[in-house]
């Protein structure tokens, strides 16, 4: 069925609004995709760049909760979007570019996230690349902020005898979240270190020994 065009006026108008096409659908008692189809059989779906998303405010709001120390991620939770929305967002108008190259964040929050993907065994260039930034931006981050030397110690959770400390608590029938309580880890960090350690197969076997 044919969409009249004062109807099609009435989705853009909504949408414009910041409304998703599924918010758009309820209004009108359709589901998202229909509204999405009959904007893409007339032709308006280009309108799409003219949602409040990239106004300039809009971007200033994403900039500075990114400037915060937000990921994209982060951000468009903020705005009930997602990650990649946000970089869209930014690229369209010319601002990505500028988050790029821009200074790293160095937030209490911010430089803890970084301390977190350093335990989970990251390193500072696949850090930078979740922030968009370049590893000695992390570097420099965490020097200014005090805390380069936690590194070691993050390095230390994945040291053969603390490894052994881990199986050993395994063994006795602890689970990876109760172990990380013991060494204030989570349980993703436990497990990431006996992958890349090729010590995870020792599990099951050393449970069976009970």
């Amino acid at each position: 069925m044919t969409t009249s065009p004062k109807r099609i006026e009435e989705y853009l108008k909504l949408y414009r609004e910041d409304k998703s096409y599924r918010e758009v659908g309820e209004v009108f008692g359709l589901h998202g995709s229909t509204v999405y189809v009959a904007l893409k059989n007339a032709g308006k779906l280009e309108s799409r760049s003219a949602s409040p998303r990239t106004s300039p405010d809009r971007i200033e709001e994403y900039l500075k909760l990114y400037g915060e120390g937000k990921t994209y991620e982060q951000v468009g939770k903020v705005f009930g979007l997602d990650g990649n929305t946000i970089r869209m967002a930014l690229q369209r108008v010319g601002r990505l570019e500028s988050r790029r190259t821009g200074r790293p964040k160095t937030s209490p929050e911010t430089i803890n996230q970084y301390l977190d993907l350093l335990s989970k065994g990251k390193t500072y260039k696949q850090i930078g690349e979740v922030f968009w930034l370049d590893e000695n931006s992390i570097r420099s981050a965490l020097k200014k902020a005090g805390k380069f030397e936690l590194r070691s110690k993050a390095i230390q959770n994945s040291s053969s005898e603390r490894i052994e400390e881990y199986l050993d608590l395994l063994s006795k029938g602890k689970s990876y979240k109760q172990v990380g309580e013991v060494f204030k880890l989570t349980a993703n960090t436990i497990y990431g270190i006996l992958k890349r350690s090729g010590r995870l197969e020792s599990r099951p076997a050393r449970r069976q020994k009970t």
